[in-house]
């Protein structure tokens, strides 16, 4: 894995431009296997929501990349004011077990591979996942 201090510092970068109280603002920085880091934002609207994790990752995707290595999401805590790290939501594990099996995923409690933190994944769509990703 590559530097977990780095791909923090990105995320917090973003957010720190990007966060818009009282809007819930999280960040996510995704370390791609060359190397490369896209970063993005959630969106949040009345008719729903896109986690930054998985804005990230569709950024990644549409540029043609599959291969990563690691990725944190941050958000500013309300009562400290401090931006720490914020642990994946159960449909963005789901996700990354899908499209990103493999990576690392920087959590609460250090660094977890994504099937550590999801153990018992919904697998049955996972054979059409692979065959339209490539």
């Amino acid at each position: 894995m590559h530097n977990d201090t780095e791909l923090f510092a990105i995320a917090r970068a973003l957010l720190e431009q990007r966060h818009t109280p009282p809007v819930h603002t999280v960040a996510a920085a995704l370390r791609c296997k060359s190397g490369e880091v896209i970063s993005a934002v959630n969106i949040d609207h009345f008719l729903g929501f896109v986690c930054a994790e998985t804005a990230a990752l569709a950024i990644a995707i549409n540029r043609g990349i599959y291969d990563f290595d690691s990725i944190v999401a941050v958000r500013k805590n309300d009562d400290t004011g401090k931006i720490e790290i914020v642990d994946m939501c159960g449909k963005c594990r789901q996700i990354f077990h899908d499209y990103a099996p493999g990576i690392t995923v920087l959590t609460t409690n250090g660094p977890q591979a994504i099937e550590h933190i999801l153990p018992h994944a919904y697998i049955h769509q996972r054979t059409k996942i692979q065959r339209a990703i490539k």
